[in-house]
């Protein structure tokens, strides 16, 4: 008898308890179902019927408010989608039926689970228990449980050898006569493998039975015996998951007990960062958000020192110490036109931060509004709760626009009513705009990934994979139901959408900027292909931290971007009409003013034809500028330099170690390429290395550069498609000094599965830079890796630049349809993108 026959022999002899309301008819065919699949396994005859029940099952079931079992979903779509005669997903989904069977009806059977629920402070090291008292069922020797653990998670690496170290995890039992025994279980999806299997640890009874009311308790950093307890995430989350499984049959499958999860805070105070308006009027009454952070950009913890907070040098208000982590200042006012630049720091001056630029303007016709329309949470395969992620884009990031885009593959109709219901609750016109919108997730060879967004809540559904399972399919749906004014969709290459195949009205900007990486090739692709479409950045954060959060590594190694659009007023319909007008730029998370028109038409427009075009812009950066460059039709037309070469006696002699490698993938077809690792050490002779930072802000990096032994300083980064730069000082300077850069060999990484060209092996390089040579500019290396060559950049950097740039260029041209969009990069490798202009010709339709 098969795993699954003999759970539901079990369950169908057990009394059953009905959790959820069911229509009769519903229940019926519920009944059904579970009694066929317990005679007869899922085949390729019978696997959509099945699928396509078992979905109607489930979300009623969800509906009543029964959590799913996480992966059930995502099982049901791939059955239904399968079409081949023998699949590994007939057996997935037979174990799917049985697991719901026993939530629905037995769920008596899997007894009661609490855990610590904290908070426990970020990164620090803390004992957690979670107790499960024995339900209706026994727990025989061979069977137990099995200790999950999110792919996503950093908690530390628990282990079962050595009681007095870290991470240190114990099982015990109130019954006396039961004995466990260690095992390591292969285990899928995201408390084990994800996209494969990985080891998870499971404590399997060896004698003895667990029976009715008996206490188990699991203990992770158990501290009995001298362990310091276990490591804590480094990321903020009011959901962090802590996933146990039971079988009941020796060997047998493991379901999943109501997962636990904890509260993580952010840690002391290290750094302070302040949100203000983009544009403002003179005289206009408008706040300032000010929030103390620690190390890794979460909301720090324990009470304030005083702030003060500076616009151009002069005080604009102060804040009394005791206070919370995060201030919000009201009713301030800048009473002349201009650019005013906001600093913040602690009474003593031991801490120090910034804020975005402020355009001050007298009679402003439009405003910057500030958003992220790709981010997800706990529904999904990130942590976190629903609305913690709608609280943190509102407070914490202080977004004036945000969308909690789920994944269509891993949400139910529970989920997606949730959703619905947070955009009501969370929108406030004028203060904060809430929009509905999910992932459609399919991968590159069915038009991959795109985000859908709704104007309003009312009665949405959502088209998703199992049902529209390509991208024609999906704009029929959404044709058929939903006017295109009040929908958007926009693609994104972590999954690249398919630029062959976009809707004009419906697909009106692309993402070319996330967490995964810089993807600014994927927005040429549209353009490329007559498609008018804007520009966009997002975090696809998967912490519950849209708008403003730290990368955790793997795919999601780098800071995530903001979208800026122009309009008229926050409102529901202001905002909505803009980013459907493609008056929006993408930035990598800094708030960079920036404005560009040709022949006095701006960004995402199509002015009338004329040979004769007159390219207009301004950046008002939140750092030094480096370069502001115009590209017309793919290529480059006209660049622009603003780092400051007239290096004054005295300054100290910084350099700047620029690492750099593309994402664009070989076959176009392909996902993009991995993260490129720059991992090694640094020694200069001639001098000595006083200091090494990360060109961004430490808290939104994973970039690191420390001293070893005997002068080295090692570093480690990564970078996908734009630059990561490594600031070091030297003093001591003498003629001929020499810098040598020794970077490992190493292995790309991240991104999602290759389809053609696989994560390659990275060989060892080396490279020598005399100080003298950089008189000159810059010296640029190119560093071979399989199929591509990658840049070292490495340059003398002045302690100063401009913030600020205006610039005209004159063109000419003749073709109908030419296009221009402005790219910025920061001295803090921060970056922005313009929507393109275009020049004559007319719209796609």
């Amino acid at each position: 008898m098969s795993r699954v026959c003999a759970l539901l022999f079990l369950l169908l002899a057990w009394p059953a308890v009905e959790a959820a309301s069911l229509s009769p008819a519903l229940r019926a065919d519920a009944d059904a179902l579970i009694q066929e699949v317990s005679t007869t396994p899922t085949t390729v005859t019978n696997r959509g019927d099945r699928a396509d029940r078992l979905w109607t099952w489930a979300n009623a079931v969800a509906m009543a408010g029964v959590v799913l079992p996480v992966h059930l979903t995502q099982i049901i779509t791939f059955a239904t989608n399968d079409r081949s005669e023998a699949s590994a997903v007939d057996k997935q989904l037979d174990e799917a039926i049985a697991e719901l069977a026993i939530l629905d009806q037995t769920p008596q059977m899997l007894g009661s689970i609490t855990i610590t629920p904290g908070p426990f402070i970020a990164a620090s090291h803390a004992q957690i228990t979670q107790q499960i008292t024995i339900g209706s069922r026994a727990i025989t020797p061979g069977s137990g449980f099995l200790i999950g653990r999110h792919f996503m998670s950093d908690f530390g690496e628990w282990q079962i050898t050595e009681p007095g170290g870290d991470n240190y995890l114990t099982i015990a039992s109130s019954n006396p006569a039961v004995n466990f025994v260690a095992d390591r279980v292969p285990f899928p999806g995201m408390h084990g493998g994800f996209r494969g299997t990985t080891q998870r640890i499971a404590f399997r009874i060896a004698s003895g039975s667990l029976v009715t009311g008996d206490v188990v308790t699991i203990t992770y950093g158990d501290q009995s015996q001298g362990s310091k307890g276990l490591l804590m995430p480094s990321i903020a989350n009011d959901k962090m998951q802590l996933p146990i499984y039971i079988s009941f049959e020796q060997r047998g499958a493991f379901i999943g007990l109501p997962l636990q999860t904890v509260v993580i805070s952010g840690g002391s105070l290290q750094g302070v960062a302040a949100f203000a308006p983009s544009v403002v009027a003179v005289d206009e009454a408008f706040s300032i958000s000010v929030r103390g952070e620690d190390s890794r950009a979460n909301r720090a913890t324990g009470k304030m020192p005083g702030w003060k907070v500076l616009a151009n040098k002069t005080p604009l208000t102060e804040i009394a110490a005791g206070g919370d982590a995060i201030t919000v200042v009201d009713n301030l006012r800048l009473m002349t036109p201009g650019v005013w630049h906001v600093r913040v720091e602690s009474l003593d001056g031991s801490i120090k931060g910034h804020g975005n630029p402020i355009l001050v303007e007298a009679s402003p016709t439009r405003r910057i509004y500030w958003g992220d329309t790709h981010g997800h949470s706990g529904f999904a395969e990130g942590m976190g709760s629903a609305e913690g992620f709608m609280r943190y884009a509102r407070d914490d990031a202080r977004l004036d626009y945000a969308t909690h885009s789920e994944h269509d593959i891993f949400m139910d109709d529970g989920e997606w009513e949730v959703l619905r219901q947070l955009v009501s609750k969370y929108t406030q016109e004028q203060k904060f705009i809430a929009f509905l919108g999910y992932e459609w997730t399919v991968d590159n060879r069915f038009g991959g990934h795109h985000n859908i967004l709704f104007r309003t809540p009312v009665d949405r559904q959502r088209f998703d994979g199992r049902r529209f399972p390509t991208l024609p399919s999906l704009h029929a749906a959404i044709r058929a139901s939903t006017p295109v004014r009040d929908i958007l969709s926009i693609p994104h290459a972590h999954n690249a959408g398919d630029w062959r195949l976009a809707d004009p009205e419906i697909t009106r900007l692309v993402e070319i900027m996330s967490m995964h990486g810089n993807f600014e090739w994927f927005g040429r692709m549209y353009l490329e292909q007559g498609h008018q479409v804007g520009f966009m950045a997002a975090s696809d954060n998967h912490m519950s931290q849209p708008g403003y959060g730290a990368p955790i590594g793997g795919s999601l190694s780098q800071r995530g971007g903001l979208g800026a659009v122009f309009a008229t007023d926050k409102t529901t319909d202001a905002i909505f009409d803009a980013l459907r007008g493609l008056r929006t730029y993408a930035t990598t998370g800094d708030r960079i003013i920036l404005d560009f028109e040709v022949n006095g038409s701006p960004m995402g427009t199509r002015v009338p034809m004329d040979k004769n075009r007159k390219l207009k812009g301004r950046v008002i950066g939140t750092a030094p500028l480096e370069s502001v460059s115009i590209l017309k039709n793919d290529q480059l037309l006209w660049s622009q330099s603003y780092a400051a070469t007239d290096f004054r006696r005295g300054e100290p002699t910084q350099l700047a170690i620029s690492f750099n490698s593309s994402s664009e993938p070989i076959n176009q077809r392909d996902s993009p390429r991995g993260y490129r690792p720059w991992v090694g050490t640094l020694d200069v002779q001639g001098a000595t290395v006083v200091e090494g930072h990360v060109a961004t802000n430490a808290s939104t990096s994973l970039s690191s550069i420390k001293p070893a032994a005997d002068g080295e300083w090692t570093f480690r980064t990564a970078s996908r498609g734009a630059a990561s730069t490594l600031i070091v000082t030297l003093d001591a300077v003498k003629a001929g000094a020499i810098l040598t850069l020794n970077i490992e060999g190493g292995q790309e990484f991240g991104g999602a599965p290759p389809i053609y060209r696989q994560h390659q092996s990275l060989e060892p390089a080396t490279l020598q830079v005399r100080l003298t040579d950089l008189k000159s500019g810059a010296v640029v290396a190119r560093i071979p890796a399989p199929d591509y060559q990658d840049e070292i950049s490495v340059r003398r950097l002045a302690n100063r630049g401009t913030l600020e740039a205006n610039f005209e260029v004159e063109d000419t041209g003749l073709l109908e349809g030419d296009y221009y969009y402005v790219r910025v990069i920061q001295s803090n490798d921060a970056m922005a993108w313009s929507s393109p202009v275009w020049v004559g010709g007319r719209a796609p339709q």
